[in-house]
C-alpha cells in the first residue's frame, strides 16, 4: 500500500471543492448541492456537492442547500467532553461553545468518563477524626477539613486519621455513669475512666446520698459527692429549710461555738472508733469528719 503525503491529500480535497464549485456555477437546479463533510484530521467541510458525489467521495451530505458556515460546524469544530463550574462534566459539546461558556475542553472526541473524570462531583466517605459521614461531595469534605475517599466509611479502617478512638465507661463525679465515650472525653468530665470497651461502672459509682448542702449560707439539695466537690458542707438525710446552713455548727464537737484546736483532738480521739467525732452524720468518725471539720474552722455561723 503507498503512502499518500498529507499535503497531496489536502490538495485533492481542494481540487474537489473546486470543481464541485463549478458544477454549482452551471447547474440551475441549485437545491441539489449541500455541504459535505470530510472526517479526516483535522475534519473539512466543502460546499457545493451533490450528495451522490459527497457520498462516493466517503463523506458525509448535510443535506441540500446546506453550507458549511451553518449546518457543517460539527465537522470543522472538534467536539468532546466540557467541564463547567468544576463539577458538572457534560459530553458531545462544541469546543467553541465550551469555551464562549467559560467552561473547559477535553479536547476531540473526548469523554467524561475518560479525560474529564476529575470533573464529575464524586460522593464518598468524609472523615472527621472521630468520626465518619457518608454520602458526602468530595469538594465539601475537602473544604470542611476531612479526608474523602471514594468507598464507605468500613474501608477507613487502616487510616490512622481516620479510626475512632476507644470508648468505655467513665465514672463522673461518683455520681453517674457515662458509657461509650473516650478516655479524653472522660478526663474532660472530670470523671474516671474505666477501661476500653467497658460497659458499666463500680457499684461506687453510683453510691450517691441526698442531703442537704451549705455554700456560703446557701442550701441546696444534692448528692453528696456532688456538694464536696463543690467545696460546701454535707448534711446527710437532711433538707434545706430555711435555717439548714445557719444553725448547724458542723465540727463544734464541744458545743463552745469554736471550732478549734480542742475540737480537732476530740474528733482525733474517736477517729475510727466511735461517732464522738462524727460530723457528716453518717455514723463513724473517718477523714470526712476531719475535712469538714478543717473546712469550718473558726466561730460557729
Amino acid at each position: 500500500m503507498s503512502y499518500v503525503p498529507r499535503r497531496f491529500e489536502l490538495f485533492l480535497y481542494a481540487l474537489i471543492a473546486a470543481a464541485a464549485t463549478t458544477l454549482l456555477a452551471e447547474s440551475s437546479a441549485a437545491g441539489e448541492y449541500g455541504a459535505c463533510c470530510f472526517e479526516v484530521d483535522p475534519n473539512i467541510c466543502f460546499d457545493a456537492f451533490t450528495e451522490e458525489d459527497c457520498l462516493n467521495q466517503g463523506g458525509t451530505f448535510l443535506g441540500p442547500d446546506s453550507v458549511c458556515d451553518v449546518d457543517g460546524l460539527w465537522c470543522t469544530t472538534s467536539i468532546g467532553a466540557c467541564c463547567f463550574n468544576s463539577n458538572t462534566c457534560v459530553d458531545d459539546v462544541y469546543e467553541d461553545d465550551c469555551w464562549w461558556t467559560g467552561g473547559k475542553f477535553f479536547g476531540n472526541e473526548s469523554t467524561c468518563a475518560n479525560e474529564g473524570y476529575w470533573c464529575i462531583t464524586y460522593y464518598g466517605a468524609c472523615c472527621f477524626g472521630e468520626y465518619c459521614v457518608e454520602q458526602v461531595e468530595e469538594y465539601e469534605c475537602e473544604v470542611s477539613g476531612g479526608l474523602f475517599w471514594y468507598g464507605p466509611c468500613d474501608e477507613f479502617t487502616d487510616i490512622p486519621e481516620c479510626v475512632a478512638s476507644p470508648r468505655g465507661a467513665c465514672c463522673v463525679g461518683g455520681t453517674s455513669c457515662e458509657t461509650d465515650v473516650t478516655e479524653l472525653e472522660c478526663d474532660q468530665m472530670n470523671g474516671q475512666y474505666h477501661g476500653d470497651d467497658t460497659t458499666e461502672c463500680p457499684p461506687t459509682c453510683a453510691e450517691m446520698v441526698f442531703g442537704a448542702c451549705c455554700q456560703n449560707d446557701v442550701c441546696n439539695y444534692m448528692p453528696n459527692l456532688v456538694c464536696l466537690i463543690q467545696g460546701g458542707t454535707f448534711f446527710p438525710g437532711e433538707y434545706c429549710d430555711p435555717d439548714t446552713c445557719t444553725t448547724n455548727c458542723i465540727g463544734d464537737l464541744d458545743g463552745d461555738g469554736l471550732i478549734n484546736v480542742k475540737d480537732m483532738l476530740a474528733l482525733l480521739a474517736a477517729f475510727g472508733l466511735n461517732d464522738a467525732g462524727d460530723c457528716d452524720d453518717d455514723g463513724d468518725t473517718d477523714i470526712n469528719d476531719v475535712l469538714l471539720l478543717i473546712d469550718a474552722w473558726g466561730e460557729c455561723p
